[in-house]
């Protein structure tokens, strides 16, 4: 799994990720944890990652995910 590697190595991700109902958007995401969220209805497995683009920790259900690749993570 990208997602699992890119964590290992340290690396950034980017993909295409839909949100309910709602366009597709590419991120670019530091990857920190591979959970589940759980809701009313159900639990969806997902990545808690630092989202470049809104600048802050979010989750993001893997089903979601389309056209995943690592990048290489530029740090300061």
């Amino acid at each position: 799994m990208v997602i699992r590697q890119a964590m290992e190595e340290g690396s950034d991700v980017r993909f295409l990720y839909t949100k309910e109902d709602q366009a597709s958007e590419w991120r670019t995401v530091t990857p920190l944890e591979l959970t589940h969220l759980h809701r009313a209805s159900h639990a969806s497995r997902c990545v808690l990652a630092y989202c470049h683009l809104r600048q802050v920790e979010r989750h993001f259900v893997l089903s979601r995910i389309k056209q995943i690749c690592c990048v290489a993570a530029v740090r300061s």
